[in-house]
């Protein structure tokens, strides 16, 4: 099992059509639009919003301070339309046309066809301490879990940093950094006993994800 923090200076932000998006990070690295999986961080300055279109990818998608509406149509028909609340999970085809209703900050997971992967949110109570495998059960299972596929867990959190530990080991993120754990199946079962806690006195909330690839 390994595990990389990568600095939010690092990470790169660039204008869209409606706000700005930062890229957290890209399976490979330096893959630039040929990536496998992408986790990014996005602000949607309009109220309505069209979301750019991705052919072959699975996007999954977390709005972090506010309500978001999607209306999703293909080929000029529309598909369904879903409102989420703040860290609630959602997953659509990159290749529908996508609008959003409402101002908001988001969290983006992007799969490319022959990827799995899931989206979920922990909260984190003051002096609270939840174990992984209570609380993202998805993370170590199938069809996630296989013995033939490289895993990739990774948290994210815009509201207070957070800390991984077990009694062998102690993993500190800083809020807004990116923290990724590889691992494999004959790691599960250590994985799953890790405990996550925050140090504030405050309500957090961690964006928590995995992939398989």
């Amino acid at each position: 099992m390994q595990h990389h923090i990568i600095d939010r200076k690092t990470f790169q932000t660039q204008k869209w059509a409606h706000g700005e998006t930062t890229q957290l990070y890209v399976f490979p690295p330096d893959s630039g639009k040929s990536f496998r999986w992408r986790v990014s961080s996005a602000t949607v300055t309009n109220e309505r919003s069209n979301f750019t279109v991705y052919f072959g990818i699975k996007r999954w998608i977390m709005p972090f301070d506010g309500p978001l509406t999607l209306n999703h149509s293909y080929d000029g028909e529309p598909v369904y339309s879903i409102a989420m609340n703040p860290y609630e999970t959602h997953c659509f085809k990159g290749d529908w046309d996508t609008e959003g209703i409402g101002v908001v900050r988001d969290f983006n997971l992007m799969l490319r066809d022959g990827v799995a992967g899931k989206l979920n949110a922990i909260k984190l109570y003051a002096e609270q301490k939840v174990v992984l495998g209570d609380v993202f059960k998805e993370a170590f299972e199938s069809p996630i879990i296989s013995a033939d596929r490289q895993i990739t867990l990774g948290f994210f959190s815009i509201d207070s940093g957070f800390k991984l530990a077990n009694e062998k080991q102690v993993i500190v993120c800083m809020k807004e950094d990116l923290l990724l754990i590889e691992y494999s199946i004959s790691e599960l079962e250590q994985l799953k006993l890790y405990e996550m806690s925050h140090p504030h006195s405050n309500t957090a909330h961690v964006v928590s994800f995995v992939v398989s690839y």
